[in-house]
């Protein structure tokens, strides 16, 4: 009788012949229960070992886990200071064509607050001090500086102005 899984050793009589041809396939344990192919050894000599690879393991990937989050927290952060800076030149730019639609070069050099991103654009007009070829100042030509300025920022960081020139011409009295 061949002994089947589950099945007592005590109700099990196997033979000589049949013990050699089922020793390749099944192990008795003294427990009386067959298990078939199994692949686990019931006494290893790196049991010990096994526990301590799978802490390193655990701590290479805990440690893999951390880096990428540091990296991906420095990834968002520069992703909203960038952001923030094209926010700022997208209303310098608008502030600038704003300014430089006025009808007059009295209105031109104005002040303006943006509470959304904390910054105070403001505006200079000053004369293009440009010649001719034959020496004579050029009239009517502005150079027209629009200027973003954010508080509590030290001053070699602070965006750089934009510069535009204009033609202005004064309405004359005839």
């Amino acid at each position: 009788m061949k002994p089947e899984l589950g099945m007592p050793n005590a109700e099990c009589r196997m033979t000589k012949e049949e013990s050699v041809a089922e020793r390749g396939r099944a192990v008795v344990l003294q427990s009386a229960y067959v298990i078939r192919h199994s692949s686990f050894p019931i006494h290893s000599s790196r049991s010990g070992y096994i526990l301590l690879e799978l802490v390193i393991a655990l701590t290479i990937f805990a440690i893999a886990v951390l880096g990428l989050t540091n990296s991906l927290n420095t990834a968002l952060g520069v992703q909203n200071t960038l952001n923030r800076e094209s926010a700022m030149r997208m209303g310098l730019r608008s502030f600038l064509e704003e300014a430089r639609k006025k009808k007059t070069t009295g209105e031109m050099a104005m002040t303006q607050q943006d509470d959304r991103l904390g910054v105070t654009y403001s505006s200079t007009l000053e004369d293009a001090g440009l010649q001719n070829k034959s020496g004579k100042t050029l009239a009517d030509l502005y150079k027209l500086t629009a200027k973003a300025t954010i508080p509590n920022v030290a001053e070699d960081q602070q965006p750089e102005p934009v510069t535009v020139y204009v033609y202005q011409p004064q309405k004359s009295s005839r």
